[in-house]
């Protein structure tokens, strides 16, 4: 992935060793290819089970946030496994830790 300064958002699919939530992986790709803001998505396996992380290049800080929201938005409340998506200082995790 590239580094974090070239990414105005990341979004970073996790698993609890059965893969990852495929149906929100796929939600979350449909809304960066439809995004405007969004210059250019890359992807980078992190795992054996499919985990993957995408480094979105955004046009600006409030495209990055407008996805951010979009993004956050649209994530199942219980994914199979983790995901974690970043913005600038806008964080947010699911499932959060207890």
């Amino acid at each position: 992935m590239a580094p974090q300064e070239e990414c105005g958002l990341i979004v970073r699919f996790g698993s609890y060793a059965m893969g990852i939530d495929r149906m929100a992986a796929e939600q979350v790709e449909r809304i960066l290819a439809a995004g405007p803001g969004v210059k250019e998505i890359s992807r980078s396996s992190t795992g054996r089970e499919g985990e993957y992380g995408l480094c979105v290049k955004a046009t600006s800080q409030q495209a990055a946030a407008s996805l951010f929201a979009r993004i956050k938005s649209s994530l199942p409340a219980n994914p199979r496994g983790p995901i974690t998506v970043k913005a600038g200082s806008l964080r947010y995790a699911v499932p959060r830790k207890r």
